[in-house]
Formats: C-alpha cells, structure tokens, sequence
C-alpha cells in the first residue's frame, strides 16, 4: 500500500511515516531518510560488531554467557550424633528438625541420647521414703532442664563443590575448636535447611537426683532392647 498525500492536501505539510522493518509499532521519517547514509551507517554497524577493538582478539569480543548457577541438593535427613560417639549415629528428617524449632529438638535429642520417659520403672508404692519411680520423674525433668540449658548442636553444613552441583562438608563435627560454631535459636529452620549434620555436646552435671540409680535404669532399658 502506498503512501500519498495528494489526495489530501491539508496532510501535504505532515513528515510521511512508515513502519519500521523491527519494530511496526516505530515508525521512520521518509523525509529525512536517505539511502546512502543508511547503506553506510550498516556497514559501519557491522564492521564495528566484527572487528576486534585495539589490545583484544576476536574471541574476547564474543559474548560472554552468564555466570550459572547451581543448586546444592540435600539428602532429606540429617545426622545426629552424641558427643564423640560417632559409633552410634542417628537419621533425622530435615524437614521435621526445622518444624520441631530448637527448643523442641534440644528436647528430643535429650529423650534419644540421655534419658527417655521409657526408661522409667513400674509404679510401685513405697510407705517410707520416695519410691524411685518418682525419683526416676524428678531426674528426668532436672536433667532435661539442663541438657536445654547446656547443650550444645555444634553444625556441619552442606557447601556447594565444583560445577556439578554436588555438595561437600563444611566444619565437620567432632572437631571441636575455638572457632567451633554453635547453633542458635534464632533462624533455627532456615539454618537446619543447610546442614549435614549436627553434633549433639553435653555433659552431664557432677550432682543431680537419682544420680546413683541412672546407671540402673539405663541398663534396664538396654537390656529390654
């Protein structure tokens, strides 16, 4: 379709427009469009585009990708262990330790590794003195106070290594140093997300009720295993 303006006079004083050949929503001024200087402007596009600029080669002017990136994929578990027992070492559900928050995790770590309510023997009555499933309950509850209050979940976290997306260890437990880091309350299911493995320290306190029959009760318990 060709475009004129003798059919209507009064658009003779407007600039003849036309779609632009990239994009048909910009459109050229015909009247200032010149043949040989866009021939020319082309060239010098194109020249520019292809030779490589002083101090470079060809290859240093080709794109360059961008940088990729990888994701680290986690098994869904973590493993807990007990102090520097790495003889016995527990699977956990990652998903599941982030849901329990820290207070809830030091509280079944507490159950798995020190002293579980399963330990506690029959109910008997006793006429004198405290019967020792009552003594067993009141050990319980001061030790896990404790263990809450002074244990601590030293981390190993997941690092992302090489190009393939793997994952490596990161601050292995059992490694205890000055530089040993020690998980906190704040951003427990964030952290919890990224880590291989979680060392669980603790010690138990020199006095505490029912000292003397926890070895008893923890034999009892293994015995029934």
């Amino acid at each position: 379709m060709s475009h004129s303006t003798s059919s209507h006079p009064e658009l003779a004083h407007l600039p003849l427009l036309t779609p632009c050949s990239d994009d048909p929503n910009v459109y050229n001024d015909l009247a200032s469009f010149s043949p040989v200087d866009h021939d020319l402007k082309e060239s010098e596009q194109t020249l520019s585009r292809s030779a490589p600029s002083s101090g470079s080669s060809a290859v240093d002017n080709l794109s360059v990708p961008p940088p990729a990136y990888y994701t680290v994929i986690l098994p869904p578990q973590i493993i807990v262990a007990y102090n520097d027992h790495t003889d016995i070492q527990t699977a956990w559900g990652r998903e599941g330790i982030a849901r329990l928050g820290y207070y809830g995790f030091a509280q079944a770590a507490f159950d798995a590794f020190v002293l579980h309510p399963s330990h506690a023997p029959r109910w008997s009555f006793s006429l004198f003195g405290k019967s020792e499933y009552s003594l067993f309950w009141e050990t319980y509850d001061y030790l896990r106070e404790d263990f809450v209050a002074r244990a601590k979940f030293v981390p190993e976290f997941a690092v992302q290594s090489g190009a393939s997306g793997g994952s490596m260890a990161c601050g292995g437990p059992g490694r205890a140093s000055a530089g040993t880091i020690i998980l906190q309350p704040v951003g427990w299911a964030e952290v919890v997300r990224n880590l291989v493995s979680i060392r669980v320290v603790y010690s138990l306190p020199l006095e505490f009720p029912g000292k003397a029959q926890l070895g008893k009760w923890l034999r009892r318990a293994s015995s029934k295993s």
